[in-house]
């Protein structure tokens, strides 16, 4: 019984030796900072909002409501002077969150928007059209904002790069799709430009009943590695001081998707308990691998023995001695002579595209140009033809020349 578990230990016990060491070298050569560009709101990593935070907080004075619930239930719709803000990467709000803070805005509230995809707002922004966004590659390294207005827009704008590991590098900027937002402004009209990304619009109002939807497609401008920076700074104040920012609902609910009958606390189940700490979940992995080894190890011992099946004989040369013998046997070299030279003209068909020569006259010269092979060896295939083919009293060991010399022939052969 040992020996059947011991090939299980020793797999087991060297995969944990690798998960470990593998873990311990990726701990040793990690980078001083985190540099994934979409980062907590709280995070003090280079493209985390910790400093934007700090500046709202600033701003309102502390007057900022974290919403951790539902809008429906947490955000009131005849607010007094209160300005919904919601960052991140994409809005997971269901229908009815969306619904409920356009009734917001149309109520005489403000709500400003930053997301790199708008794909949930296209129908609350009346724009008939999936995608709203486009990217900007950035093969020069540096992109300039600036705003319309002549009271905030500055003669050389505000410069920005992108960044991985303190080192500039080409990335992409998020604008409006010009088509989509000239419908919305010219059809629609109902957008009013404010700031733009190399001439293209990437912050911009939507006038919704009594208030508006501030909307800007480009967060990682408001991350900790451009507002550390003063031009940054300037650029960030200016995007604020378009709207209210005494009283601020931040919307943290719509970071992550919510089924509409999930249930909240999901650490109250023993999957979500372990799933919540690190520790508990590797060792989670840990279990589901190791019992799949063992799975694996048990089937293979557990297999019928697969029967030996015997390899099929070639009996390609036996047929070809049978069918030689039967020539043979038939004591006909004519017959015999016939159907050799009926292959060779048959390789020299399929080989050199020549026919054989008409009734009289010889071929020999222009195979021997083709194959390059002797015409004096030619000449005597079809001389040892003639002799077999037309002589009555020809005996069957005479064959053997012809058969000679057509086998050096196709050797010779080109």
């Amino acid at each position: 019984m040992e020996s059947r578990n011991r090939p299980f230990l020793i797999v087991l016990i060297i995969f944990l030796i690798a998960f470990f060491m593998i873990r311990f070298i990726l701990s040793q050569d990690e980078l001083k900072y985190d540099w994934y560009e979409w980062q907590a709101l709280e995070s003090e990593e280079p493209y985390g909002y910790s400093l934007f935070i700090d500046l709202l907080e600033d701003a309102t004075e502390d007057q900022i409501i974290y919403g951790t619930s539902s809008l429906i239930d947490s955000l009131p719709l005849t607010a007094d002077s209160l300005t919904y803000f919601y960052m991140g990467f994409e809005f997971n709000g269901s229908e009815s969150e969306i619904d409920h803070l356009v009734n917001f805005v149309s109520e005489g509230n403000d709500a400003f928007i930053c997301v790199d995809n708008l794909f949930a707002f296209h129908d609350a922004l009346g724009l008939d059209y999936d995608f709203v966004v486009r990217e900007y590659w950035d093969s020069s390294r540096t992109v300039n904002m600036n705003f319309i207005e002549e009271n905030l827009r500055t003669d050389s704008g505000y410069n920005y790069q992108f960044f991985h590991a303190d080192t500039v590098t080409i990335g992409h900027w998020n604008f409006f799709d010009m088509d989509t937002y000239s419908d919305s402004m010219m059809v629609y009209d109902f957008a009013d430009p404010i700031a733009t990304i190399e001439n293209a619009v990437n912050f911009s109002s939507f006038p919704i009943g009594k208030g508006k939807l501030y909307v800007h497609v480009e967060q990682r401008l408001f991350s900790n590695i451009h507002l550390k920076e003063p031009e940054g700074l300037e650029y960030a104040n200016k995007v604020l001081s378009q709207f209210d920012v005494d009283h601020i609902y931040f919307d943290r609910y719509n970071e992550v998707f919510h089924d509409e009958y999930e249930n909240e606390n999901t650490a109250s189940t023993p999957l979500g308990f372990i799933f919540d700490h690190d520790s508990l979940r590797y060792g989670w992995y840990v279990l589901l691998f190791s019992i799949f080894i063992f799975l694996l190890f048990r089937s293979k011992r557990q297999q019928r023995i697969i029967p030996i099946v015997p390899s099929v004989d070639n009996t390609s040369i036996e047929f070809a001695k049978a069918l030689g013998t039967l020539y043979y046997q038939s004591n006909s070299p004519k017959y015999l002579c016939s159907e050799m030279m009926r292959l060779f003209h048959t390789f020299n068909r399929r080989r050199y595209n020549l026919q054989p020569g008409k009734k009289g006259e010889s071929n020999a010269e222009s195979l021997s140009k083709k194959s390059r092979v002797n015409q004096d060896d030619i000449n005597k295939i079809y001389d040892l033809e003639r002799r077999l083919r037309y002589n009555d009293m020809a005996r069957m060991n005479e064959v053997t020349p012809l058969f000679e010399a057509l086998k050096n022939y196709y050797k010779t052969a080109k």
